[in-house]
């Protein structure tokens, strides 16, 4: 599941410490995460939260590692404190190449909640694109 609403997160300079993190907008971020939590009442199981920071100038691989990592448990912590049970919750942080290179926060469902829309070997043999039940295009 991807955000229309993006949770954004106050930018980070490299330094020897990691800051905690912040949202840029924490109405907006308590917004979404309420929406994330009514989908987690839908869903049942363990779910995957990954928060993707982009390459940043400066510092370590491993300082920004923890940034990313610091930003997941944020988000998994407010979640926890809008009544999602803690362990519902598995938060990664991804920076730079190790993740997707962009500043993006994604819940992961397990793939087993749903099932196959076609039995396997038979996708793709359905009426075509552009054509109309009995072979003639629309």
């Amino acid at each position: 599941v991807s955000f229309k609403t993006p949770i954004d997160f106050a930018q980070v300079k490299a330094a020897s410490e990691c800051p905690p993190p912040k949202f840029t907008d924490p109405v907006l971020a308590d917004s979404v995460l309420k929406d994330v939590l009514e989908l987690l009442e839908v869903f049942e199981g363990v779910v995957r939260l990954e928060v993707h920071t982009k390459a940043a100038k400066g510092g370590t691989p491993a300082f920004w590692d923890e940034v990313a990592q610091g930003c997941a448990d944020h988000v998994r912590n407010h979640l926890e404190a809008l009544g999602v049970p803690p362990g519902r919750v598995e938060a990664r942080g991804l920076a730079g190449n190790a993740g997707l290179n962009a500043n993006c926060v994604l819940i992961k469902l397990d793939k087993s909640l749903f099932a196959d829309e076609a039995p396997a070997g038979k996708a793709g043999k359905g009426t075509p694109r552009g054509a109309a039940a009995g072979g003639r295009k629309r």
